[in-house]
Formats: C-alpha cells, sequence, structure tokens
C-alpha cells in the first residue's frame, strides 16, 4: 500500500504505533516497523541513557524505519533530542510542548518531524520550521499531522487546519444547535458500541460543552447520567438556556 504517509517514512502501511509512556518500548517498536508500520519507542519521562539504550536494542531488533516519541516537557527533553539525531532515528513524533528549538538540528540530522498538533496556530507555526508531516499536509492535502487533545469536543478543528495551511479561510466556528447535534451524534455512536451505559460519553460530553451559557450546571448534571435519554435531556436544557441568552443578548424580545 503506497501512500504520501507510506513514502514520506519509508514504511509498507500508513500505521503509526502510539508512543505510549512506558509501554511503548524497544519490542514494540521493532514488532510494529518489522510488520510494515512504523513504530515508536516512547520516551515519556525517561533519563536520556535508557532512550539511547531501548533505541539501540530496537536497532538490533530490525532494520526498518523506527522512530522516538519525545515529551517535550520531560526534564529530559534537550538531552533525547540530541540523542534522537546522535543515534540516526528516522522519525520523531513530538507532544507536550512546541519542537521549533530542535528542528534545525533534527533536520540537519535527516529526521523526519511529525509534530502533534493541538491547535490551528500550532500547525502553522510548525510548517514555517519545516516539520516534514505538515509541509506534506500542505502541499498534498493527506493527513499526516497528528491531531491532539484540541480536537476532544471540537472535531471542527480538522477542516480549520487543513483551511489554514491551505491559505484558505477559516471556516466559520460550529453555532450551539451543531455543537449539540455532533455531541448527540457522539453519544449514539458510542452507545451503539458500548451499550446503554453512557459513562464514557461524560468526559466528551464536557468538552462539548465548553463555553456555552450553563455549561457548568449542565457538567454536573451530566455526571450522573446513565442513560442515552439522561444525556439528550441535559443538551436539550443547556439549548434552551443558550437560545435564551442569545435571545437576552441581542435585545430580542
Amino acid at each position: 500500500m503506497q501512500t504520501e504517509v507510506t513514502r514520506l517514512l519509508g514504511i509498507e502501511y500508513p500505521i503509526i504505533q502510539g508512543g505510549m509512556a512506558w509501554v511503548a518500548e524497544y519490542h514494540l517498536a521493532a514488532a510494529t516497523s518489522n510488520a510494515g508500520g512504523l513504530g515508536l519507542i516512547g520516551a515519556a519521562s525517561a533519563p536520556a541513557e535508557w532512550v539511547r539504550e531501548q533505541i539501540q536494542e530496537a536497532k538490533k531488533l530490525t532494520d526498518r524505519p523506527f522512530g522516538v516519541n519525545i515529551m517535550l516537557m520531560s526534564p529530559y527533553a534537550d538531552e533525547v533530542a540530541k540523542i534522537v539525531a546522535e543515534e540516526g532515528v528516522k522519525v520523531v513524533t513530538t507532544g507536550a510542548g512546541n519542537p521549533e528549538k530542535y528542528m534545525k538540528m533534527w533536520k540537519e540530522a535527516g529526521v523526519k518531524v511529525i509534530p502533534v498538533v493541538a491547535s490551528v496556530a500550532l500547525a502553522k507555526r510548525m510548517e514555517r520550521c519545516g516539520a516534514d508531516a505538515v509541509r506534506m499536509a500542505a502541499e498534498t492535502g493527506c493527513d499526516a499531522v497528528m491531531i491532539a487533545r484540541g480536537a476532544e469536543g471540537n472535531p471542527w478543528l480538522f477542516s480549520q487546519v487543513q483551511a489554514a495551511l491551505a491559505g484558505e479561510p477559516e471556516p466559520e466556528k460550529p453555532t450551539v444547535d451543531e455543537r449539540v447535534a455532533m455531541a448527540r451524534r457522539h453519544a449514539e455512536l458510542l452507545t451503539h458500541r458500548e451499550g446503554r451505559n453512557i459513562v464514557r460519553m461524560r468526559k466528551h460530553a464536557m468538552w462539548y460543552m465548553a463555553g456555552l451559557p450553563g455549561a457548568a450546571a449542565a457538567r454536573g448534571r451530566i455526571n450522573y447520567c446513565t442513560t442515552l435519554d439522561d444525556f439528550n435531556q441535559v443538551f436539550d436544557d443547556l439549548l434552551e438556556i443558550a437560545h435564551e441568552h442569545a435571545i437576552v443578548a441581542s435585545g430580542k424580545e
């Protein structure tokens, strides 16, 4: 299977293994790469020499490309960034921060850089400083950028990033009705898979409600929802409050 992602990273399948802290060690990374995907070693907040050892052990198990996921808020981030370049790691994914200060070093070492992007602004900034996946997305429209928690309760972020990288006007923000409709759809899909229990939807509901009039009280009620009907009732009430607030703000009766 050939896609822009596979060609960029030198892999068989457009699959990137998660750089899970304390789970994604060299055995998993090497196995994923040997299977045709991109394996990642999760550096987490581990000391730099531990990361070096993991890289060297992975090299013994695979001759295929693998990468390192660097949590930029780690106290060892600077050292790990240098080790990645020294060890000839093919790909770096980054999270919990802005990798801009390491970009020149990594590019000179031939490292492909894929930042986790939490916002449109960060995506555009990464494009300017040379992040391969963001540039590829801008030029080809393919989806190689890792969209992070900014998409929680905000799936519209994907179209916003796409428009920003294409130099197009930012799409209009979703209305209250659109946000609630999407939340309902999310809940329906989740409960269809998980059963009638709505517990797994609670955290997502908080994000969809963020910033809406009456959201604080609604969040408290969401914590007691146990069915899809409970969830929908909360959002019915939230919509009513939001519409009343809009009428008052506009000065209309």
